[in-house]
């Protein structure tokens, strides 16, 4: 039973939280991007690696979304990757850390960095006060930072992540100008990312928290599949509970709406107004669907691919954080805070876990 200190405690923390997701549009209005001249000749790159960890991992499948959509190669691979006998090779190497986590420094050490022609960080870390990030910079990696300077405290992170995302689309931006490709069709509309996400706590609406500490998944469609991922993090970090799944609209009747046609269960629809066919998907799985037994939320983008992943985050931070709310949970000591050093930090230089690991 807790006692009524560490209840607020645990409220204290969730409130901190809710004024982080408030700073979201204010810092995506005001950040800055680095000047072309950080990023290195990509002209003739072709091969990509793309890798990130814990919240990092949803930048960074964003940048590998826009590569492709650019007709180069490009995968995203876990750092574990990095550990096989045949490692990752390629032309350009881009590792997301926001605070450069142990797991996250394994793709950036020196024998992965020569098989690669260039390697990108994409860090909150300063060089000039971080001596892990002076040593890659003076090692010749690239370093694209984003805010903000300190996001510690909790273990769920929103505005860091919200930042890095940005960060993809300015090295796909930048790569697209480097190699004379046309800038892509979204870029136009960047500036109204910030009045989108604001919109979205809006339309988020408004949720039985019960639903979203049950059983839970995200449905969606398209591109939209491979980057449900980053809003999957926000649920599994923030609530504590199972592994939320991510299911295609078509791919869940192969299946998965078997396994839960006669249990209750939450979905998390993803739905663009760029993309009219969401709702009639939406219309088809409500046919077959118990209203006694099953919940539908709908999760409104109003921007295109991919800028409406951001409102999309939007709308999951509010759903968030008025879920904690109802039962709050102390975000700055959660479980297996310092015990989990073996598999967070493989290299054991790090005893403890202080921050989180993305």
């Amino acid at each position: 039973m807790a006692t009524e200190a560490e209840r607020e405690k645990a409220r204290a923390s969730v409130e901190l939280l809710a004024r982080r997701v408030a700073r979201v549009p204010s810092e995506l209005a005001r950040a800055t991007l680095p000047p072309s001249t950080e990023l290195p000749d990509l002209r003739g790159a072709t091969r990509w690696v793309v890798s990130g960890i814990g919240a990092s991992e949803g930048p960074a499948r964003l940048l590998v979304s826009q590569l492709l959509s650019q007709g180069l190669s490009a995968r995203f691979l876990p750092v574990t990757s990095f550990l096989s006998k045949e490692p990752p090779t390629g032309d350009v190497l881009v590792v997301f850390s926001q605070r450069l986590s142990p797991n996250g420094r394994i793709p950036l050490g020196a024998e992965h960095r020569r098989r690669f022609r260039h390697v990108l960080l994409v860090t909150s870390l300063d060089p000039e006060t971080d001596a892990r990030a002076a040593e890659l910079l003076e090692a010749g990696v690239r370093l694209l930072r984003h805010g903000p300077v300190d996001e510690d405290g909790l273990f769920l992170r929103v505005l860091g992540p919200a930042l890095a995302a940005r960060m993809s689309l300015y090295i796909a931006c930048e790569t697209a100008r480097l190699r004379g490709a046309p800038e892509p069709a979204w870029a136009a509309r960047l500036p109204e990312l910030p009045n989108a996400v604001e919109q979205a706590w809006t339309r988020a609406g408004r949720l039985d928290p019960s639903w979203l500490f049950g059983p839970t998944a995200i449905v969606a469609s398209g591109d939209d599949v491979d980057l449900a991922p980053a809003l999957r993090t926000k649920l599994l970090e923030a609530l504590g509970v199972g592994e939320p799944v991510i299911w295609d609209h078509c791919g869940l009747v192969h299946g998965p709406l078997q396994s839960f046609l006669e249990s209750p269960r939450l979905l998390l629809v993803l739905e663009s107004h760029a993309e009219p066919h969401g709702a009639f998907l939406r219309e088809r799985l409500c046919r077959v669907l118990h209203p006694d037994l099953h919940r539908v939320h709908v999760l409104e983008a109003t921007l295109p691919h991919p800028l409406g992943l951001f409102e999309h985050a939007a709308a999951m931070d509010t759903l968030v954080v008025e879920a904690l709310r109802a039962r709050p949970r102390d975000l700055g000591n959660w479980p297996g805070k310092g015990q989990d050093a073996p598999i967070y930090a493989l290299d054991g230089t790090e005893p403890a876990l202080s921050a989180n690991p993305g």
